[in-house]
């Protein structure tokens, strides 16, 4: 597993949501967080 923290400058706001792309599709569905998790990642 990889983890992938954001550094958010401002905050999110309330009902603000973070998307995450990896080869431009969405990897995740929407979240409130800042740290995603992510699995099967291919190296280079």
């Amino acid at each position: 597993m990889t983890a992938v923290e954001l550094v958010i400058a401002p905050p999110l706001r309330d009902g603000h949501q973070v998307w995450l792309l990896v080869n431009g599709e969405i990897s995740q569905t929407a979240l409130y967080s800042d740290v995603f998790w992510l699995t099967g990642l291919t190296t280079g």
